[in-house]
């Protein structure tokens, strides 16, 4: 059976901003040896910050990281699979073999882009670093090295349709990578929480009225007028909230685990966007307040969130979940985590301020309740 039939009949999902090597944001610099990939990478990363990068070298040839008579070499030699080594300044791992290029995803996870160095041959996204004897040229002409993106040349510029950068133009070349990740950044969906079992209200906070509807009615429109093609987050069995579409419903899929199962539920119902996540608890959330999270979203990041209004913790109920944040999510409920607050704690949050104001004001019992609609001079029910 062929690989992409296998990988379908197991439920392999591979939407555009997944369907990669070993991040979404990944540029390989590859050509033969002497070509200066490695000068340009030199270069090239300094130039990229605040960014976290991450490298991975293809290499041909036996490779050696450690050094005999240190103890990792000693407890290596002696049959360990795989040695770790930490310190404050500097940690290492060290595996006999080869590791497959999906798994580097999950080494990888907590930077915010990757560049290689080599695979010429794989299909990753890659600038062509040109030798002055022409061998690279040759190779690209006969159909050798997939996925160019640009070339990169020391002499004269090739005759080409593709973008050309001499080597030594940094700001160019950054600017092409830049601009090219740009282009792989995810759009935005909106999805409003509300399956919570709303014990401390006693009523279901989805059905509440602080602005003439219920509220999930009130943010689905606020999220819908706003372009962010939103959907509802509801337990099984739960009733629709009034003025919801039964068809923006979706069901949550991960059972007990409160708002980070609703997260996840939408991640797997679209796993090419990212979600901006809003709980109808959030009684003065607004348009400003979305706005001010979607204007200052860093998409290389996991997610953005608002701090609290302590200025302490992420606030998950008015947060934005890049796609790549999925698999930090999924490694924390493994490890029996649930709490989506401690996923956004312990991974790469572009944090913010505090909005000011209300927007972050929780209305979880009858007198906070009672306390929002004063606040927003109203008297419903």
């Amino acid at each position: 059976m062929a690989k992409d039939a296998k990988e379908k009949g197991c439920g392999l999902d591979r939407p555009q901003i997944e369907a990669c090597e070993v991040h979404p944001f990944e540029l390989a610099v590859s050509g033969f040896s002497g070509s200066g990939k490695t000068t340009l990478l030199e270069r090239l990363v300094p130039a990229l910050a605040p960014l976290r990068i991450g490298f991975l070298k293809s290499d041909a040839h036996r490779v050696a990281m450690d050094r005999e008579g240190k103890d990792t070499f000693r407890l290596s030699s002696a049959g360990c699979a795989e040695v770790g080594i930490r310190s404050q300044e500097l940690s290492g791992y060290l595996v006999h073999g080869s590791i497959e290029l999906r798994e580097w995803k999950l080494r990888f996870s907590e930077c915010d882009a990757v560049l290689l160095e080599g695979f010429r041959d794989t299909r990753i996204p890659k600038l062509l670093v040109l030798d002055e004897a022409g061998e690279a040229w040759r190779s690209l002409s006969e159909g050798r090295f997939a996925e160019v993106q640009a070339l990169i040349h020391t002499g004269a510029a090739p005759d080409t349709t593709l973008p050309v950068f001499h080597r030594d133009d940094i700001a160019g070349i950054t600017e092409f990578v830049k601009s090219f990740w740009a282009g792989r950044i995810p759009r935005v969906r909106g999805l409003v929480l509300s399956g919570g079992e709303s014990r401390r209200m006693g009523v279901d906070k989805a059905s509440l009225s602080y602005h003439g509807s219920s509220q999930a009615a009130w943010l689905h429109g606020l999220l819908t007028d706003m372009g962010l093609d939103p959907l509802v987050s509801r337990g099984p069995g739960q009733e629709v909230p009034g003025g919801i579409d039964p068809s923006r419903i979706v069901s949550d899929r991960f059972l007990g685990y409160g708002p980070l199962g609703g997260i996840l539920t939408a991640m797997e119902t679209d796993a090419s966007c990212a979600w901006l996540v809003v709980g109808c608890d959030l009684p003065f959330v607004d348009r400003s307040a979305i706005e001010l999270l979607v204007n200052a979203r860093d998409p290389f990041r996991d997610a953005t969130a608002f701090l609290d209004t302590d200025g302490r913790f992420p606030e998950p109920m008015l947060s934005l979940w890049e796609p790549k944040s999925r698999l930090r999510a999924f490694q924390f409920l493994a490890m029996g985590y649930r709490c989506p607050r401690k996923v956004l704690i312990n991974s790469r949050t572009n944090l913010l301020d505090p909005p000011g104001g209300q927007f972050l004001f929780n209305a979880n019992t009858p007198a906070d309740r009672d306390a929002a609609l004063r606040g927003l001079n109203r008297n419903e029910p």
